[in-house]
């Protein structure tokens, strides 16, 4: 393999920039490289994908720009300016060496040095998401990702491999990042070369730059203080808007259609233009820059977007009804479009009263606001203690107007399939159920003033046990709880709840809902109840665990027709080789069982595991005849 070195190179603050470029002379790209083919082989294949976006998922995710280096763009400087924006390469240079390069004859080539960044590519406004294929024959390439404040946002290293497609070429590798929301965080990507021996090849090749440009970061100001009223949650089942109270007005001018509310000194108004339908939807509090809400709300029928067609328009007492005809290529819909408010919230009725096509509505896409709660997002439900309310929808903050923001499904009013992340409708025999949902939209000064409603009555249970210590009883013999219990009793700890996990009569998480009696192994129904006493004697709390979800093959009870049916009519997968069981059933086998575990063991309370962080849509059982 013959490799010319033709580079002469300067170190200018620790990154090697190749000579003779022009650093003030910047090149235009035009808008037919933006979403050309990435990676298109002309020469080579990739040898592998790094990183959390692959070549497949970066052409699906969106607009991007690509340079595959074949345009004299890079010939004379070292700059390139692409829409809104501009990289700046250091330490490469545009050359030709057949058979080395993925898309074509020409690449951007750099030198490499041990341990030392010798190359980079700069970006004048942070950027979403940047790919390229890297293309080194020995050592290791280390790539890493900065943002503006010099943190390296991710990392990756990579060792050659000479040539692992056997057809006399570099290895080469799709390296890769993207930021996980709209706003463009990656400001720079520099290039290292590790592990280089006598007789490595020190130079690297970057060829099929792309590059998603995202939305500028946003400036934060954080919000002002305020004391929250978190009496707005309480005492209010089934109502979705966090807000009540006022005197509402409604408006139609034309086809401006206008709601406004006066609340606590605070002024909250909903604008939309009738005949553009909820695409046109601002919101506003206090007259301050209104916030966009509707330009990118996505309704579809069978697949396809909706026009909105405008067939009336009536102001009332209590609120707006628009009445329009939902339209595409393969379906017409009418649906009646009732705008009330309840306080400072949009409150947003949809109904149809016939059914038919299928249907989307996704929630709206915001620009430049921060998510505060995502309930359809299952990875940041781990840090996120407002979706675990149950309900369906999105909290943000708008950082331009220190606002804050909700969109909020009621589930407990919906008649589709899933009310969140998307809501759905789909055909079962041919047509869909007909539409019928409450949506709410709440723009506010504080954040408690979005938060949803709980759909349920405050537990009665709940002032008893807040400050009661939870103990877990996980193994062993029954007689030795009895013992624990006793032990925690003479130290004065009495305001227990122990949870009992395993005592079974099959062992934990097996024939399920088959559970009585208790395990013999365990020390049988006698010992488990014994200690039961002894914690009602000492005013503590004993609960056992259970669960009338997952329904195992081995339990006694085993009924095919109690399970829950996915859409393809087959029972669904729960825990283990258990199966769901349908909704409908539960309670079939809970009642009797619960009774039975009190009456027999002498229980003061009750575990029921995995029911409550489930939400119910997660859940729904096609079984024709049956309710969800």
């Amino acid at each position: 393999m013959t490799i010319k070195r033709n580079i002469i190179i300067t170190a200018v603050g620790g990154v090697i920039i190749a000579s003779g470029l022009a650093a003030a002379q910047t090149a235009a790209a035009p808008e037919t490289m933006k979403n050309r083919p990435i990676a298109v082989s002309k020469v080579d294949q990739v040898d592998g994908e790094l990183g959390n976006v692959s070549i497949a998922k970066f052409g699906q995710n969106g607009d991007y720009w690509l340079f595959d280096f074949e345009d004299a763009l890079l010939e004379n400087n070292d700059r390139c300016a692409f829409g809104k924006n501009a990289f700046t390469v250091k330490g490469l240079k545009r050359e030709s060496r057949a058979g080395y390069f993925m898309s074509g004859s020409h690449s951007l080539v750099g030198a490499g040095r041990e341990k030392q960044v010798t190359a980079s590519i700069g970006f004048d406004r942070p950027v979403k998401g940047v790919g390229f294929v890297a293309q080194f024959a020995t050592g290791t390439l280390r790539v890493a990702f900065f943002n503006a404040d010099n943190e390296k946002i991710w990392e990756v290293e990579q060792n050659g491999q000479g040539d692992p497609s056997g057809n006399g070429t570099w290895a080469d590798y799709f390296i890769a990042h993207e930021t996980p929301n709209e706003f463009g965080e990656i400001s720079r990507v520099e290039f290292m070369r590790l592990n280089l021996n006598e007789g490595s090849i020190p130079e690297f090749a970057v060829d099929d730059l792309v590059v998603r440009e995202g939305l500028p970061p946003l400036k934060i100001v954080e919000p002002q203080e305020k004391t929250a009223d978190f009496s707005l949650l309480v005492g209010r089942p089934g109502e979705a808007a966090p807000l009540r109270g006022g005197k509402p007005s409604y408006a139609i001018d034309g086809r401006q259609v206008k709601l406004v509310n006066r609340l606590d000194g605070v002024d909250y108004a909903y604008t939309l233009d009738a005949a553009q339908g909820l695409s046109s939807l601002a919101a506003s509090v206090n007259g301050d820059q209104a916030l966009t809400v509707g330009a990118k709300w996505p309704f579809a029928m069978d697949g396809v977007p909706v026009a909105w067609q405008l067939k009336n328009a009536v102001r009332s007492a209590d609120g707006v009804k628009l009445e329009y005809l939902w339209k595409n290529a393969k379906a017409e819909l009418p649906v009646t479009v009732k705008l009330s408010l309840s306080g400072g919230s949009l409150v947003i009725d949809l109904e149809a009263k016939q059914g038919g096509p299928a249907l989307a509505i996704n929630p709206p896409r915001l620009e430049n606001v921060l998510k505060i709660s995502d309930s359809g997002n299952t990875a940041m439900r781990n840090g996120d203690a407002i979706a675990f309310y149950g309900f369906g929808g999105d909290i943000a903050y708008i950082p331009s107007t220190q606002r804050f923001y909700s969109y909020n499904v009621d589930w407990t009013r919906s008649a589709g399939l899933t009310p969140y992340p998307g809501i759905s409708y789909s055909r079962v025999d041919g047509k869909a159920p007909a539409l019928r949902e409450r949506l709410v939209v709440t723009l506010a000064d504080s954040l408690d003033k979005v938060l949803p409603g709980i759909p349920n009555q405050v537990s009665p249970y709940r002032k008893m046990i807040s400050g009661s210590v939870i103990v877990e009883f996980w193994y062993g013999h029954f007689d030795e709880l009895n013992e624990l219990l006793a032990t925690a009793h003479a130290y004065g700890m009495d305001d227990l709840i122990v949870l009992m996990h395993r005592w079974q009569n099959a062992g934990f998480d097996r024939k399920y809902p088959s559970v009585m009696p208790p395990s013999p192994s365990r020390g049988g129904l006698d010992s488990l109840a014994d200690a039961a006493a002894t914690a009602k004697a000492n005013g503590q709390r004993i609960a056992l665990h259970e669960n009338y979800k997952d329904f195992y093959p081995d339990s006694p009870l085993w009924n095919e027709n109690d399970l829950l049916l996915d859409s393809s009519g087959k029972p669904a997968n729960a825990w283990a080789d258990s199966k769901e069981m349908a909704p409908g059933k539960i309670a079939k086998y809970a009642r009797p069982i619960m009774e039975s575990i009190h009456k027999q063991i002498g229980t003061t309370a009750c575990f029921l595991d995995v029911h409550s962080t489930h939400l119910p849509w997660w859940r729904v059982d096609f079984r024709k005849g049956v309710a969800g």
